[in-house]
């Protein structure tokens, strides 16, 4: 039997310093199966489940600091 665990963590890049920050937890709510890419400056998280139905239906926009 496999044991999932779900995490809210959100973590940033920072290509000028080749390192990675973690940010505030993700605000969707634990998930797996989950979509996420960027555009630009912006992060993106959608759909997903919680282990199994139902599914979650929505999308989430992270922005970095300092960008609007």
């Amino acid at each position: 039997m496999t044991i999932q665990t779900f995490i809210p963590d959100f973590w940033e890049w920072d290509s000028a310093t080749d390192t990675w920050a973690q940010v505030l937890d993700f605000g969707g709510g634990n998930r797996t199966d989950e979509t996420s890419f960027s555009i630009g400056d912006k992060g993106y998280v959608a759909l997903g489940q919680l282990g199994a139905p139902p599914e979650f239906n929505d999308l989430w926009e992270y922005t970095p600091i300092g960008v609007e």
